[in-house]
């Protein structure tokens, strides 16, 4: 059983400790130190508990309200099994006070307690008298507690001490109901709390580029609360933090030291949570009193944190989903007339010499772009594979991919401008650059290709390597038909290919038989029926299950972006997809899965083909 527990609730934080001799020789009663930051300090301990020697057996001697208050504190440590530090050990070391008094209160309890001065420094320990013959503490009174010790210091010690310990009772009474009631509230957190839930907050638009070590990236404030956002670097993963005013500064203090804060870090494999059992899976709770403190492990039996923390979650979600509406209709207006808008800085003509660096190819600004782009899709794929594998999630029914935030969303205007540039560029080296840097964002562009995409029909595969596509008509038109060449680099119009035939919407990829839904995602199905259209067959009969029986697990899946209304395979090796969006899709298999891709499938995107009225012709991508 630990020999020292430690925690705090609003000014006030507390350590109580177990009869014994620590590691550095320093003695420790069976006691009470409670804290308000620099303006008291108490020290109450139960007589007679001094510890006999190091290594004997300490006599607790459990009295009154203390018996409750220890046992309900050593079966909640118990469980949670993690305090002590030794920065807190250090602490109590230099606030103990010396030899036992020999004044004591009339139940066996040994108190004292200092003040603070004007400049925040403590005064001299002093011996405090608790009520006569009862030693109960009285109530608060209704004057504040005062620092000058002149004052009538007991009167004045006792009524700070009164809300002090008020507040630790409650503290230990709220941990010993929800131990009793077998850990409810932390079941709730746990629940609440998941990976995926946490990156998404932190993926999202309004908070990419913040970092909390920078004043002037600091996260954003909503009222009371400050909600800020750490992104993965070389030594640290990802995090979410969110803080909030607790008090006031003491003389001496930073300015701002007053804001407590709980912190909420993505573990990244093999990393392994602190010990302690308030950690969901794969996450990190730390929590601090004040800015200028070390952040502790959150315990299970902080109940007014937890509950505090799933409230204050749940207003961070609000806010930066409301955050992100903004953004998205601000930015949905000015993609709304994009091709008008200026562009980045021009790209170099070809013909360009293929010894040329991407550096000399893009130049430094769209180098970091690049980077930041990237960053974001390797983040966005991340979150997508990690909702997939959610316990119970056989498919993504319950939270499509698109509505998963991507934080490139905020970069989606300079990318797309800039893929029109490389486009119009018709440099086969040029366009292989700028697909390997910036992977399509089919999240990013969803509002806008919804209202301005020219659904893709129907595929056919031609003997020649080729594919044929009937595009959607502008303005009730009938369908047009477009010819892909076999290296999938050139695109014509094919008036000769007739009207649009009808849609194949399964087809056979390496023995799985593969389909489409509604949000744009591509599945691999295990078994083939024989009906993929191969075989000149229309393949349009939907995959059937027996009545009553769950829907088959996918074997992978892959994010393409609008409802996928038609496919076409070549063999064992590639696959086109079009969806109504107005993407036509050409993949082909990878010998892995491309970790800035959203898909589990070893697929690659060779090329898209982008069909959208607000376009002169189709763009490749």
């Amino acid at each position: 059983m630990p020999q020292r527990v430690q925690g705090w609730s609003g000014p006030w934080d507390f350590q109580l400790t177990r009869s014994h001799v620590d590691a550095d020789g320093d003695a420790f009663h069976d006691g009470l130190l409670i804290t308000e930051h620099k303006r008291h300090d108490f020290w109450l301990a139960l007589a007679g508990s001094e510890p006999a020697g190091t290594g004997q057996e300490p006599q607790a001697l459990y009295q009154k309200a203390f018996q409750a208050a220890f046992q309900a504190a050593h079966q909640t440590v118990h469980q949670a099994a993690h305090w002590a530090s030794a920065q807190a050990a250090r602490a109590w070391t230099g606030l103990r006070p010396g030899p036992a008094p020999t004044a004591r209160n009339t139940d066996g309890l040994i108190c004292q307690a200092r003040s603070y001065d004007a400049q925040g420094q403590p005064l001299a320990w002093q011996p405090l008298a608790l009520a006569a013959q009862t030693g109960h503490l009285p109530p608060a009174s209704a004057n504040a507690h005062d620092n000058d010790p002149t004052s009538a210091p007991d009167n004045a010690l006792l009524s700070a001490l009164a809300p002090a310990w008020a507040r630790v009772w409650q503290y230990w009474q709220a941990a010993e109901a929800e131990r009793r009631a077998g850990w409810p509230l932390r079941a709730q957190l746990h629940a609440a709390l998941t990976g995926p839930r946490i990156r998404a907050l932190i993926d999202l638009p309004a908070l990419q580029g913040s970092d909390w070590r920078d004043p002037e990236r600091a996260g954003l404030w909503r009222d009371e609360l400050w909600i800020g956002a750490r992104q993965a670097g070389p030594r640290h993963g990802p995090a979410l933090k969110l803080s909030w005013r607790n008090g006031q500064e003491r003389p001496g203090d930073a300015e701002d030291d007053a804001h407590a804060s709980y912190q909420i870090d993505l573990l990244e494999p093999p990393a392994t949570p602190p010990p302690g059992t308030a950690h969901p899976p794969g996450l990190a709770l730390s929590y601090s009193q004040r800015q200028s403190q070390p952040r502790q492990p959150l315990p299970a039996h902080g109940i007014e944190h937890l509950r505090r923390l799933l409230q204050l979650l749940q207003q961070a979600e609000t806010t930066l989903q409301a955050e992100q509406a903004r953004l998205e209709h601000t930015l949905g207006a000015r993609l709304e007339d994009w091709p008008a808008q200026a562009t980045w800085p021009a790209l170099a003509r070809p013909p360009l010499p293929p010894q040329d660096s991407d550096a000399a190819l893009f130049g430094p600004a769209l180098l970091a772009l690049s980077r930041q782009w990237q960053a974001g899709a390797r983040s966005w794929a991340n979150a997508l594979r990690q909702h997939w594998a959610a316990p119970g999630l056989a498919t993504q029914a319950s939270m499509p991919a698109s509505a998963l935030p991507d934080p490139r969303y905020a970069l989606a205007i300079p990318v797309l401008q800039l893929a029109r540039q490389v486009h119009q560029r018709g440099d086969a080296l040029l366009h292989a650059r700028f697909q390997r840097r910036f992977t399509f964002a089919p999240s990013a562009y969803a509002p806008h290709a919804k209202r301005h995409g020219l659904a893709v029909q129907a595929l056919r595969w031609q003997p020649d390597g080729s594919l044929l596509a009937w595009v959607q008509g502008q303005k009730n038109r009938a369908s047009t038909c477009w010819q892909i060449s076999a290296d999938a680099t050139q695109i014509t119009p094919a008036p000769q290919a007739g009207p649009c035939p009808a849609a194949l919407t399964r087809a056979v990829l390496h023995g799985s038989t593969l389909a489409g839904d509604a949000d744009g995602t591509l599945y691999g199905m295990d078994g083939v029926d024989g009906s993929d259209g191969s075989d000149g067959s229309d393949g349009a009969a939907p995959l059937t299950d027996p009545p009553g029986s769950a829907p088959p697990a996918p074997l992978w899946q892959h994010h393409l972006g609008g409802a996928v209304l038609c496919l076409a395979s070549a063999g064992p090796e590639a696959i086109a997809v079009g969806t109504a969006s107005g993407y036509l899709i050409w993949l082909q298999h990878a010998h892995a899965t491309p970790a800035h891709q959203p898909g589990t499938a070893r697929l690659h995107e060779l090329r898209r083909w982008i069909f959208w009225d607000d376009l002169p012709e189709p763009l490749a991508w």
